[in-house]
């Protein structure tokens, strides 16, 4: 729920055109942008898939590993993307 309503008042925020605010959310110096709203949007919808009910089963492992690489690999992909959006600025030859 506080992701939506980040996304939501940024989205609000973008719509007055207000792209200034430094709220911290893409790293400092960087303002407000639609990426940030589709990013949170991409997160409530990981969170969404996370709290579907499952089979119950014993947890292994394998199922730790398999946890704990799947939250580095969202994080390392949240990363790419972000610094993607912040090199957008440069142009490129």
């Amino acid at each position: 729920m506080l992701l939506g309503l980040y996304a939501a008042a940024i989205a609000v925020n973008l719509r007055r055109g207000h792209v200034t605010i430094d709220c911290g959310c893409g790293g400092p110096g960087h303002g407000l942008s639609w990426l940030l709203v589709a990013r949170n949007v991409a997160l409530i919808f990981v969170a969404g898939i996370a709290m579907m009910p499952i089979e119950a089963r014993v947890l292994g492992l394998a199922d730790a590993a398999v946890l704990v690489m799947s939250v580095i690999t969202v994080w390392l992909l949240i990363a790419a993307v972000e610094q993607a959006a912040s090199n957008g600025a440069y142009v490129w030859l």
